[in-house]
């Protein structure tokens, strides 16, 4: 699943990132890596963009990268 299928308020781990490497390089500086732990802070109105938080920071992806966030829960 990626980030878009989180609820609010709800983490989980990332599992895969398909986004191009300077995509990966800029998620990386903002602590979104594969084994990271993000949380859905919250979404952008009208199917936008979402607001994540990954190790104390919190960054706005638009829809189009955070369909490239794959992420799986604790537990399965």
């Amino acid at each position: 699943m990626n980030v878009l299928q989180l609820k609010t308020g709800e983490s989980a781990k990332v599992a895969q990132i398909t986004a191009d490497e300077r995509a990966k390089n800029r998620l990386f500086m903002l602590n979104v890596y594969v084994g990271a732990q993000v949380t859905l802070v919250r979404r952008a109105p009208f199917g936008g963009g979402v607001m994540l938080e990954a190790g104390g920071v919190r960054l706005a992806a638009d829809k189009k990268l955070a369909e490239k966030i794959f992420v799986e829960k604790e537990g399965g």
